[in-house]
């Protein structure tokens, strides 16, 4: 893919809609008024002569279908993945603002990679692929859509300036945070979702992350998440509330992880408040200088 291209070239691409030869090429462009855009075309270079033009003078669409073929798949480059990983296990952001902050990632990753492929300038790769973007024609997850709906050439530049000069923290973004005070998760419906997730979980260990944003859509309509901050939402219930958890699923695995030992004749109310040593060779002293000795 290049930047600039001749009539025999854009007659060889087939492009949808457009002229299939090389002087219907050149007569559709002295009909667009291509040859004023001074700026736009140039002479070629090299045998034959002739005229080159800018891809940018091509119509959103046709640029689309040009440009698509050098796009790949759009995912996490893996060095972004492996620092992602770093910064959620510290839970420096919100559930949303980590959802902005990796479709940012994504959409970074997609457009280096197709600046790469097509061997663009980084200037025409980013306007060509954030056009591509708004037009639907990159594929891409839903929950990176509705963190980026519309996306500009100076957008992805920004978010890479942020990301090689403060860290790819800078593009969780949550402008809801500061009155919620956390995630939309955490705090929807003053705490019902998460317990609501809590008890299914609870009531279904192995339940999907997909079923569990089918119940939230059902009982919450208002609260609008994405199946990635859902699956976020697992891993910090079954982290922060697994004893809970376990009390609820595994009673004998609480007993014995959990639950402080003590029986009605020892009462006890705290941690370490009472010890009590099993199968001891000798006599144990009490350190609080109580006078009887006993067996252990």
């Amino acid at each position: 893919m290049r930047d600039w291209l001749s009539a025999p070239e854009l007659a060889a691409l087939a492009l949808p809609g457009l002229p299939e030869t090389e002087r219907g090429w050149r007569d559709y462009a002295e009909r667009e008024g291509w040859l004023e855009r001074t700026d736009k075309v140039r002479l070629r270079k090299g045998r034959g002569g002739g005229l080159e033009y800018s891809i940018e003078l091509l119509p959103a669409a046709a640029l689309a279908a040009y440009a698509a073929r050098a796009i790949g798949d759009v995912a996490l480059a893996p060095e972004d993945a492996a620092a992602a990983s770093v910064e959620e296990a510290k839970r420096q952001l919100t559930l949303i603002a980590l959802d902005n902050r990796d479709a940012r990632l994504t959409l970074i990753a997609a457009a280096d990679r197709y600046a790469k492929n097509a061997s663009l300038s980084r200037n025409m790769a980013d306007r060509t692929f954030a056009a591509l973007y708004n037009l639907g024609r990159i594929e891409v997850e839903p929950g990176v859509r509705a963190a980026v709906p519309k996306l500009s050439q100076r957008t992805l530049a920004r978010w890479r300036s942020l990301k090689r000069i403060e860290g790819i923290s800078r593009l969780g973004v949550d402008h809801g945070a500061a009155r919620r005070g956390r995630g939309a998760l955490n705090r929807g419906g003053e705490g019902k979702v998460r317990a609501f997730l809590t008890a299914a979980i609870a009531n279904q260990p192995d339940v999907s992350a997909d079923h569990l944003l089918e119940l939230i859509e059902d009982k919450f309509p208002d609260v609008s998440v994405s199946l990635r901050t859902v699956q976020r939402m697992r891993a910090r219930i079954e982290e922060e509330d697994k004893v809970l958890l376990t009390k609820i699923t595994n009673p004998d695995a609480y007993k014995s992880k959990y639950r402080l030992s003590g029986t009605n004749s020892h009462a006890v109310e705290r941690l370490n408040e009472l010890w009590m040593i099993d199968a001891s060779p000798a006599d144990a002293l009490s350190a609080s200088g109580a006078a009887s000795i006993g067996r252990a």
